[in-house]
């Protein structure tokens, strides 16, 4: 029976929603000029499905205007660092340090006194006056905008804000402001910035000192006292923490929160399934949703390059510690720098040649494992090193045939984690198998 107008309308209908949807989970703040207009006609088109599924299923407000839309998600572990803010550039981008990011909240309010443009200099005249005000601040952050290092993170924390387009440039250079042989302009979009800070209540009215309590007061949602919105605070926490980790486990939950999503899955995944196109791989430790069109992820492996090699490797380090030795297995930040350390002399052939330098093993340690906690693979013990957890077992590398394809550059080991199958990474020895994590 062919589809009749109704049903390919429907369909169609239900496929601009999920992309809709898609584009605010990966864009959480989207502009009518970005990259991808019809993105955002789209979520103007579909604003109170996406208003209505956001709110019921999650928590989460999003505010559209005419020319951008915000949506406020709230993280379900205010603690959890391991994926900051990333600027675009080689491989997965540059992260945020801690004090561009403490730059970028600052910047902030500075931004709120000065006019609708402003450049550099001003700036930071500004922010030299608002860390005067306070004493605590002026311990906590000294800055000295003479210093290059400084200037550096001040751009960092700027160019965040140009890819949000909260900060337009329309003169001068950032990289001359940077060599303090110039500046640069910039016109504040003043109502975007107004829809910038996240928060449950205004930090300005909250009395707590010590900053832990201080952003968990900020962020804290209403308290639900009846058992059906008590369940409903479970549910929509779940869904937050499928949508937004890499992988869920079952461990980490409360025994309330584990039976209620034992008793729901099949409810909660088909809602997310239908909403995203993710797709659920459930193990008997937990759940992951992967993205078939792998879109949905800020961070992701295997990559090409030095460093995505590095930490596919790593990636089959670990799975094999936890595969001979458990989930109990301890490795330290030593023996781990050491297999890199390793791994460099079994591949200075076809790394980049600044791998061969004296420390160069403790850089790309950093990198390599900083990735694989923010996928959930391993995790990190304080003063004692790194426990692999169950999902890093979908990463094994056997030997495999090198690809004839010539490659100019460092090796490749791009392929995509969520199809099981095998890939052939050109000018090396390894190919990828992705198994169970049960």
């Amino acid at each position: 029976m062919s589809p009749t107008l109704s049903s390919i309308s429907e369909n169609l209908q239900r496929e601009e929603q999920r992309q809709a949807l898609r584009h605010l989970l990966l864009n959480p703040m989207t502009h009518a000029n970005h990259d991808k207009d019809d993105d955002f006609r789209l979520i103007l088109r579909h604003r109170l499905y996406l208003q209505e599924w956001f709110a019921k299923n999650l928590g989460w407000r999003l505010m559209i205007e005419q020319d951008f839309a915000r949506l406020h998600k709230r993280p379900a572990d205010l603690k959890d660092t391991t994926r900051p803010a990333r600027l675009p550039g080689a491989g997965q981008g540059t992260a945020l340090t801690r004090r561009s990011y403490a730059l970028f909240c600052l910047t902030a309010a500075a931004l709120e006194k000065l006019d609708n443009q402003t450049d550099l200099t001003r700036l930071t005249e500004q922010l030299m006056a608002l860390i005067a005000m306070d004493p605590l601040l002026s311990a906590a952050l000294p800055l000295d905008f003479s210093l290059q290092a400084h200037r550096s993170e001040l751009i960092s924390a700027i160019r965040l804000f140009e890819l949000l387009r909260i900060l337009v440039r329309v003169d001068g250079d950032d990289q001359q402001f940077l060599l303090k042989k110039g500046d640069a302009l910039y016109t504040v979009r003043k109502p975007l910035l107004a829809r910038l800070l996240n928060v449950q209540q205004s930090p300005s009215v909250i009395q707590a000192t010590d900053i832990d309590h201080k952003i968990k007061l900020m962020m804290q949602e209403v308290e639900q006292e009846h058992e059906d919105e008590a369940r409903d605070t479970i549910r929509k926490y779940l869904m937050r923490r499928l949508l937004d980790d890499p992988v869920l486990y079952y461990d980490e939950l409360s025994a309330e929160q584990l039976a209620y999503l034992h008793s729901q899955r099949s409810t909660i995944l088909r809602i997310l399934i239908e909403a995203t196109g993710l797709h659920p791989e459930t193990r008997k430790e937990g759940i992951a949703l992967v993205d078939p069109e792998s879109e949905l992820s800020d961070v992701w492996m295997p990559e090409e390059g030095t460093e995505g090699h590095c930490t596919l490797l790593l990636a089959e380090y670990f799975s094999k510690k936890f595969r001979e030795s458990g989930p109990e297995a301890l490795t330290s930040r030593h023996e781990v720098e050491q297999k890199v350390l390793e791994l460099t002399q079994t591949y200075a052939q076809v790394w980049r040649k600044d791998t061969q330098r004296p420390g160069a093993e403790t850089e790309l340690t950093t990198l390599a494992t900083d990735r694989l906690l923010a996928l959930r693979l391993i995790q990190y013990v304080p003063e004692i090193g790194y426990r692999a957890l169950p999902a890093i077992s979908r990463y094994r590398v056997q030997e495999a045939e090198i690809s004839s394809s010539k490659d100019t550059d460092s090796p490749s080991a791009k392929s995509t984690p969520r199809k099981r199958g095998k890939t052939s990474p050109n000018r090396t020895q390894q190919q990828l198998l992705f198994t169970d994590f049960d």
